[in-house]
Protein backbone atom coordinates (compact mmCIF):
# COMPACT_ATOMS: atom_id res chain seq x y z
CA UNK A 1 0.00 0.00 0.00
CA UNK A 2 2.57 1.93 1.03
CA UNK A 3 4.47 1.73 -2.06
CA UNK A 4 1.45 2.47 -4.32
CA UNK A 5 1.08 5.73 -2.56
CA UNK A 6 4.43 6.52 -3.13
CA UNK A 7 4.40 6.16 -7.17
CA UNK A 8 1.29 8.61 -7.41
CA UNK A 9 3.43 11.52 -5.71
CA UNK A 10 6.25 10.40 -7.78
CA UNK A 11 4.33 10.66 -10.65
CA UNK A 12 2.47 13.93 -9.70
CA UNK A 13 6.09 15.32 -8.79
CA UNK A 14 7.44 14.38 -12.20
CA UNK A 15 4.57 16.03 -14.00
CA UNK A 16 4.61 19.33 -12.28
CA UNK A 17 8.40 18.97 -13.21
CA UNK A 18 8.15 18.48 -16.33
CA UNK A 19 5.34 20.80 -16.93
CA UNK A 20 7.37 23.69 -15.24
CA UNK A 21 10.16 22.74 -17.80
CA UNK A 22 7.55 23.10 -21.03
CA UNK A 23 6.82 26.85 -19.65
CA UNK A 24 9.59 27.67 -18.61
CA UNK A 25 11.29 26.75 -22.00
CA UNK A 26 8.34 28.10 -24.05
CA UNK A 27 8.02 32.23 -22.29
CA UNK A 28 12.31 31.39 -22.32
CA UNK A 29 11.83 31.26 -26.73
CA UNK A 30 9.46 34.33 -26.95
CA UNK A 31 11.62 36.99 -24.79
CA UNK A 32 15.13 35.77 -26.06
CA UNK A 33 13.90 36.11 -29.41
CA UNK A 34 13.00 39.56 -29.28
CA UNK A 35 14.85 42.38 -27.82
CA UNK A 36 12.85 44.36 -25.39
CA UNK A 37 11.40 47.61 -25.70
CA UNK A 38 11.99 48.90 -22.69
CA UNK A 39 10.07 52.41 -21.42
CA UNK A 40 10.18 53.64 -24.58
CA UNK A 41 7.25 55.24 -25.96
CA UNK A 42 6.10 54.58 -29.40
CA UNK A 43 4.27 57.41 -31.66
CA UNK A 44 0.20 56.62 -32.04
CA UNK A 45 0.53 55.21 -35.47
CA UNK A 46 3.11 52.31 -34.49
CA UNK A 47 1.03 48.63 -33.62
CA UNK A 48 0.56 47.87 -30.29
CA UNK A 49 2.45 44.92 -30.92
CA UNK A 50 4.84 43.51 -33.48
CA UNK A 51 5.62 39.85 -34.70
CA UNK A 52 9.44 40.44 -34.11
CA UNK A 53 11.58 42.91 -33.07
CA UNK A 54 15.77 43.42 -33.38
CA UNK A 55 18.78 45.26 -35.02
CA UNK A 56 18.94 45.23 -38.84
CA UNK A 57 22.14 43.26 -39.81
CA UNK A 58 21.47 43.95 -43.13
CA UNK A 59 18.75 45.11 -45.36
CA UNK A 60 18.04 44.58 -49.70
CA UNK A 61 15.34 45.09 -51.90
CA UNK A 62 13.23 41.82 -51.37
CA UNK A 63 15.55 40.58 -47.77
CA UNK A 64 16.42 41.79 -44.75
CA UNK A 65 18.70 40.23 -41.81
CA UNK A 66 17.37 40.95 -38.17
CA UNK A 67 19.26 39.42 -35.04
CA UNK A 68 21.04 37.13 -38.11
CA UNK A 69 17.97 35.69 -38.88
CA UNK A 70 16.87 36.07 -42.62
CA UNK A 71 13.40 37.28 -43.38
CA UNK A 72 11.83 37.50 -46.74
CA UNK A 73 10.38 41.14 -47.38
CA UNK A 74 6.50 41.44 -48.91
CA UNK A 75 6.94 43.27 -52.51
CA UNK A 76 4.68 46.12 -50.87
CA UNK A 77 6.33 45.86 -47.88
CA UNK A 78 5.85 48.95 -45.83
CA UNK A 79 8.75 51.21 -43.81
CA UNK A 80 7.85 53.82 -40.62
CA UNK A 81 9.64 55.97 -38.71
CA UNK A 82 9.20 57.55 -35.74
CA UNK A 83 8.46 60.62 -37.33
CA UNK A 84 7.08 59.15 -40.29
CA UNK A 85 4.25 57.10 -41.84
CA UNK A 86 5.53 55.44 -45.10
CA UNK A 87 8.79 56.29 -45.21
CA UNK A 88 11.55 55.13 -47.44
CA UNK A 89 13.62 51.70 -47.31
CA UNK A 90 16.63 54.06 -46.83
CA UNK A 91 15.61 55.44 -43.83
CA UNK A 92 16.65 52.10 -42.28
CA UNK A 93 20.48 51.13 -41.88
CA UNK A 94 22.43 48.55 -40.22
CA UNK A 95 22.39 48.53 -36.38
CA UNK A 96 18.66 50.29 -35.91
CA UNK A 97 16.44 48.45 -33.70
CA UNK A 98 13.06 48.02 -35.00
CA UNK A 99 9.57 46.00 -34.91
CA UNK A 100 8.38 44.38 -37.88
CA UNK A 101 4.66 42.86 -38.82
CA UNK A 102 4.68 39.36 -40.69
CA UNK A 103 2.33 37.85 -43.40
CA UNK A 104 0.93 34.36 -42.83
CA UNK A 105 3.54 33.20 -45.45
CA UNK A 106 6.54 35.04 -42.90
CA UNK A 107 7.73 37.36 -45.05
CA UNK A 108 7.35 40.46 -43.74
CA UNK A 109 4.99 43.36 -44.83
CA UNK A 110 6.31 46.31 -42.65
CA UNK A 111 8.57 47.46 -40.82
CA UNK A 112 8.85 50.05 -37.94
CA UNK A 113 11.86 52.08 -36.95
CA UNK A 114 11.80 51.82 -32.89
CA UNK A 115 15.45 53.49 -32.19
CA UNK A 116 18.28 54.49 -35.08
CA UNK A 117 21.55 53.29 -34.18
Amino acid sequence: MILGGQRHILSGLGLGLFLCLVVTVSLSGITCAQEPLGERVLPAHYPDRFDGTGRIDRIAPNEVVIDDSLHGLSSSAAYHTLRMRDASRSSFHAGDLVGYLMDSKGKITSIWLIDGS
